[in-house]
């Protein structure tokens, strides 16, 4: 029985294993990005011509590159959104004629909570978009 682990001993000492944590099994573990999110927000009308959206608040994550696409819901014929007091995007505002329109990249340095407002028939709500700069 000693033999075996004697030999085992060596074949760590030869191939510098054993104390120097070159060893595969002492590299520090190198995490992968988490894929981008792409959060879908249905536009729709709700009691009174007011606009609803399915998601109040949608929080991405900017290290994974998560981006939002608004779609237009039954009864929508087109849709607006803005960011009046900045945008975590490359735009400000964005204009549909039905169908969906997507946020495009989150921009540089873009982190905390951005009021949105959406538009449909001249009537608004105003969700929330929160970006967190590290990984989720």
């Amino acid at each position: 029985m000693k033999r075996p682990l004697l030999m085992l001993g060596v074949l760590l000492l030869l191939t510098g294993a054993a104390f120097t944590g070159s060893s595969p099994l002492h590299k520090k573990a190198v995490l992968p990005k988490a894929s981008p999110t792409v959060y879908r927000v249905v536009v729709g009308i709700g009691a009174g011509g007011i606009p609803t959206v399915d998601q109040d608040t949608v929080t991405l994550v900017a290290a994974n590159g998560d981006s939002v696409i608004w779609v237009a819901g039954s009864g929508v014929a087109a849709f607006s959104i803005q960011f009046p007091a900045g945008s975590p995007f490359n735009q400000s505002s964005f204009a549909s004629a039905g169908g969906s329109m997507a946020s495009g990249a989150i921009r540089a340095g873009a982190n905390g909570n951005y009021k949105y407002s959406v538009g449909v028939n001249g009537r608004w709500l105003d969700p929330t978009v929160i970006v967190k700069g590290g990984h989720g």
